[in-house]
């Protein structure tokens, strides 16, 4: 294998650890400075979450030993599975790792946008780890997944990607400093650069009410929506499943346990050698909870078709047991800037088809194009 750069890997990085079997699992599909990880044969209904796996004298708790211990055993297969509204599953995912020969590479996932934008929560687990979403240095061995539709059942299948991974040569290490270097906007034409929120490293929320038609937020309709099967995506309308909302006076009330798609103030431009990684200011904000599902690729946000400087970020949201005042440009959402190990391939940007590099306040992609409800 030749030298890695410190740095997240880019795809033919990731094309090179496949064919030398530090990842293994069939054929893979890298995406800039992440590959889709997919559903495999074997699965777990559980009762709830479960704890992540630990070290206990030398002896390593198994995630399919947990499983099988407090949760029910089901083969996926090709007429899919239904996991059902409030409840916990985890699959077993057809890639695997093998980082033993290699202990630099770490790797860093999370969620798919278009499965956040559904309300559906995806943790990767790996056996005696103790974070979620973590592959440590030197593991060697399976990957699972978590999976909870919080508001309406799914059916899913075998080679369905749910979630995504990074992988880090090197600990993983947040650049330290951007001087020089413009990658958040306060505007789509690029003339007001979000300075502050650069170095902060901070998004805000972005619910401005002026305009007679200015969107604000989509949100899931009350009427309890009927199941998604993963079979027709591209073919259901949006507007069955959500309605569009605008805001009044600079805020938005946040409905009790209501889900909602919001975007960010800031506008993001990445070049091709730096990757970004979104998280929630803080995931519960009082009764909120604030959800970004987040790697941003090199190159989001560049060459837009419409010719914008930028492209916001999405924000998923919920409330609990009480409602919630939202105001414009409050703070929702820290990210993190990493380096590239090497830039991404030209070739790779140029084919790479990017639902979301356009995007304005936009759904999951699973939904037909141009179904969006409109205020």
């Amino acid at each position: 294998m030749e030298f890695f750069p410190p740095g997240v890997l880019n795809s033919n990085q990731l094309r090179e650890l496949h064919k030398q079997r530090v990842i293994g699992g069939g054929q893979l599909v890298a995406k800039g400075s992440a590959l889709d990880l997919h559903l495999g044969s074997r699965g777990w209904k559980l009762k709830g979450s479960i704890k992540q796996s630990v070290v206990q004298r030398h002896f390593v708790e198994s995630v399919a030993g947990v499983c099988a211990k407090y949760g029910v055993p089901f083969q996926l297969d090709k007429s899919g599975i239904r996991l059902k509204r409030g409840t916990v599953a985890v699959i077993e995912l057809k890639e695997t790792v093998d980082f033993s020969q290699h202990p630099w590479l770490r790797g860093e996932a999370t969620g798919k946008s278009s499965i956040g934008r559904l309300d559906i929560l995806t943790r990767l687990l790996v056996n005696g780890c103790p974070e979620y979403e973590r592959v440590p240095a030197r593991y060697s061995g399976p990957l699972y997944v978590e999976i909870a539709p919080i508001s309406f059942d799914i059916r899913v299948y075998p080679e369905d990607s749910l979630n995504q991974l990074r992988i880090h040569c090197g600990t993983p290490a947040p650049m330290d400093t951007l001087v020089g270097r413009r990658l958040l906007f306060n505007s789509s034409d690029g003339q007001e650069f979000a300075a502050t929120a650069q170095e902060n490293r901070t998004l805000s929320l972005d619910i401005d009410s002026e305009g007679s038609s200015r969107l604000a937020a989509y949100v899931l309709r009350k009427e309890c929506p009927k199941g998604l099967d993963f079979k027709d995506k591209g073919k259901v309308d949006a507007k069955e499943y959500f309605e569009a909302v605008k805001s009044k006076n600079n805020a938005l009330t946040i409905e009790v346990d209501r889900f909602y798609i919001l975007r960010s103030v800031e506008r993001l431009v990445l070049p091709e050698d730096i990757a970004v990684t979104g998280m929630a200011y803080s995931e519960n904000l009082g009764e909120l909870r604030i959800h970004y599902a987040g790697f941003a690729h090199p190159w989001f946000g560049a060459d837009r078709k419409d010719k914008k400087t930028g492209t916001p970020l999405i924000f998923e949201v919920r409330a609990h047991s009480f409602p919630i005042v939202l105001r414009h440009e409050e703070v929702f959402a820290t990210i993190r800037f990493y380096k590239m190990s090497k830039d991404i391939p030209k070739r790779d940007k140029e084919q790479e088809k990017n639902d979301y590099t356009n995007q304005e306040l936009k759904l999951s992609n699973f939904f037909k194009l141009g179904s969006e409800p409109s205020v």
